[in-house]
C-alpha cells in the first residue's frame, strides 16, 4: 500500500500544500490530525514539497514516537535532536551519548533537503555558531592522509582524553603508528593504523581483549561536547565573567576551563564563550518549515524553569541560555519562515481533517473487530505487524472470533494507530 499517494490524493491535503507554495513569512493551520495521522500527513508533506522541514513537538516522549512513526510511512530515518535530560545551570552535562546524538543531528541538518524532529526543550537551547561544529567533524577512512601528530592534535581540541589505553568513551592512545579512539555513541572502539602518513586500514575492537573486529569503511569523528575549548575562547568567557561577577568569579573560571577543561556542565557557560550564539534552525541549509504540532503546549513546554545557579560557579543568566519561543516565531517570520500549526482538534478557519487515535491492538480484539466493522464502509483498514507470519496468526484468530474482515496486514512497526476518514484509512499498531 502506498499510504502517502493515498493523502496526496486528498483534496484538503492539496489545499494545504497550496497554501505552503503560495505563503511567505505566513502561518498555515491544520487541524484534525490526532498523533499518528500527524506522522503520516508529515511524511506525505515532506514527499510532496521536497523542502526541508522541522518539526517540533512539546515532550521528549513524543517527539520521539513521532520520528518513529515518520520513518515508518517515509522508509527512511528522521534526525531526532534529543534534549540535554539534565537541569539547565546545574553543574552537570548531558551524557557523552545524548552529546554525541545530538551533534550528529545538528549536522544532520545542514544537507539539502534535510528534515527532522526536536521537542520543545531540545529546540529553545542556544548552540554554538554551525560552522565550527561542521568544520571540527572529519571522517577517516583507509588510504586518507594525515600524520597521526596531526590526528592526536585534533582528537584533543574535539575534547578527546589522552589515555594510555582506552577503555571508554571519549579516549584515544597512541602507540607509534597505531591511535585507538572510542567516539562517543559509537558503540566500539575504533584502532587505526598509518603506515606513515596514510591510513592503512580502521578497525573496530574489543575493550577487554584489544583484539581487532570488523574492518569499517569510515570512522566519524565528532566534538565530544557541543562547546569546544580554546584558548581565546576561554579568556572571552574569564572576561565576561570578571565584568559581571568580579575578580574572584574570574580566577575561579580561569582555573576551571584552563586545568580541568571541558568539566561538568561547562555546556552552560556558551554564551560567555561565544561573542554570536545560533538557534536549531541556523543548522538547516536553507530556511525549513516549520511544522509544530499542538503550538500553544509546546509553547508553554519551552518555559525554562532554571531554578537556582549553584552558587560555587558563576552562571549566565536563563534567557541568556535559552530564547523565548514566541519571539522566535515572530522573527522567524519576518525573516519569511512558513510556520505550519497542526493540532488534534479542528482548526476554526484553517484546513480541516477528520482522524481519531486508537489504542494498540493487544488484548482489545472484540473493540478492534467493531472498530473495522464500522469502518468497512468508509475505507481500508490495516494492522502493522513485525513480522509476516504474526500477520497469518492474527488472521487466524480473528477468523475464529468474527466473519471475514477486510483487513490487510503490512510489516511496520509503528508506534500509534488512527482511523483517518478523509483519507479512507485505518491503521492499528
Amino acid at each position: 500500500m502506498d499510504y502517502l499517494d493515498r493523502v496526496n490524493r486528498n483534496a484538503v491535503f492539496r489545499e494545504v500544500v497550496a497554501s505552503l507554495s503560495a505563503s511567505r513569512g505566513g502561518t498555515v493551520p491544520v487541524g484534525g490530525l490526532t498523533d499518528g495521522a500527524a506522522a503520516l500527513f508529515a511524511a506525505a508533506l515532506r514527499r510532496e514539497l521536497g523542502a526541508p522541514m522541522l518539526t517540533l513537538l512539546a515532550s521528549p516522549d513524543a517527539a520521539e514516537a513521532f520520528a518513529a512513526d515518520v520513518a515508518v510511512y517515509a522508509g527512511e530515518e528522521v534526525p531526532l535532536l534529543e534534549p540535554y535530560n539534565v537541569l539547565p545551570l546545574k553543574p552537570v552535562s548531558p551524557s557523552l551519548e545524548t552529546a554525541a546524538a545530538r551533534i550528529r543531528a545538528l549536522l544532520s541538518f545542514g544537507r539539502p533537503g534535510a528534515w527532522g524532529v526536536a521537542s520543545a526543550p531540545a529546540f529553545v537551547r542556544r548552540l554554538p555558531p554551525p560552522a565550527e561544529l561542521r568544520e571540527a567533524a572529519r571522517r577517516l577512512g583507509v588510504g586518507d592522509t594525515l600524520e597521526p601528530e596531526e590526528l592526536e592534535a585534533h582528537l584533543s581540541r574535539l575534547g578527546y582524553e589522552r589515555v594510555g589505553m582506552v577503555e571508554g568513551p571519549a579516549q584515544f592512545a597512541r602507540r607509534g603508528s597505531i591511535v585507538d579512539i572510542f567516539p562517543p555513541g559509537g558503540g566500539a572502539p575504533a584502532r587505526v593504523e598509518l603506515f606513515g602518513d596514510v591510513v592503512e586500514s580502521v578497525r573496530s575492537f574489543d575493550v577487554a581483549s584489544q583484539r581487532r573486529a570488523e574492518e569499517l569503511d569510515q570512522l566519524e569523528l565528532y566534538p565530544v561536547r557541543e562547546v569546544m575549548l580554546s584558548p581565546a575562547r576561554v579568556g572571552r568567557a574569564v572576561k565576561a565573567i570578571r565584568e559581571r561577577f568580579g575578580e574572584e568569579a574570574a580566577e575561579d573560571a580561569y582555573e576551571a576551563l584552563d586545568l580541568h577543561g571541558y568539566f561538568d556542565g561547562v555546556e552552560n557557560l556558551l554564551p560567555f564563550l561565544y561573542e554570536k550564539t545560533a538557534t536549531v534552525v541556523d543548522y538547516f541549509y536553507e530556511r525549513p518549515l516549520l511544522v509544530v504540532y499542538d503550538v500553544e503546549v509546546v509553547a508553554a513546554a519551552t518555559a525554562t524553569d532554571a531554578g537556582t545557579a549553584e552558587p560555587s560557579f558563576p552562571y549566565p543568566r536563563a534567557d541568556e541560555l535559552f530564547f523565548d519561543f514566541e519571539e522566535f516565531l515572530d522573527g522567524f517570520r519576518e525573516a519569511g519562515g512558513n510556520v505550519l500549526t497542526v493540532q488534534a482538534a479542528a482548526e476554526p478557519g484553517g484546513a480541516g481533517f477528520r482522524s481519531r487515535g486508537v489504542d494498540h491492538l493487544a488484548g482489545r480484539l472484540e473493540l478492534f473487530v467493531d472498530e473495522v466493522r464500522a469502518f468497512g464502509r468508509r475505507g481500508e483498514s490495516v494492522v502493522h505487524v513485525d513480522r509476516p507470519d504474526q500477520g497469518e496468526r492474527f488472521r487466524e484468530i480473528l477468523s475464529s472470533h468474527a466473519e471475514e474482515l477486510p483487513v490487510s496486514y503490512d510489516v511496520r512497526r509503528s508506534r500509534r494507530g488512527f482511523i483517518w476518514d478523509d483519507v479512507g484509512m485505518a491503521v492499528f499498531p
